[in-house]
């Protein structure tokens, strides 16, 4: 893959592929939702139970976190989808992965409430940028 199309990257809450894979233990302690098949089926049955934990986690002010939730349960009510165990699965280790560095304006948002990047070494993004 070439960067030389990029004219600006934003980085959103992302780090080195070896802190994302930390980052991955984190939210799949048990690796059920890499599992194929089983993570799509658990997160099937659970979709509105995993939503409502994300956003306990990712969302810092406890004031929004159900208006969140609430608002996201009502699309999947609707027909929305939450593929969390797709991503989870989409994830490779750090050895495999291969992200050529680009050469553009960079800017990184990192948000320092999100407990699920507690131990995140934010930083480690830069990896991404010459």
């Amino acid at each position: 893959k070439s960067t030389k199309q990029l004219k600006s990257l934003v980085l959103w809450q992302c780090a080195a592929p070896a802190d994302e894979m930390c980052w991955l233990d984190v939210i799949d302690p048990y690796s059920l939702g890499r599992a194929p098949a089983i993570g799509q089926v658990l997160n099937a049955v659970f979709q509105q139970r995993i939503t409502r934990q994300w956003y306990r986690i990712a969302v810092a002010d406890r004031s929004n976190r159900a208006q969140f939730a609430d608002i996201v349960c009502q699309v999947q009510s609707n027909g929305g989808l939450f593929r969390l165990a797709s991503l989870l699965q989409a994830m490779k280790p750090a050895e495999s992965a291969h992200i050529p560095k680009a050469q553009v304006p960079t800017l990184f948002i990192w948000g320092t409430a999100d407990r699920s990047h507690r131990k995140t070494r934010r930083w480690t993004a830069m990896e991404f940028v010459a």
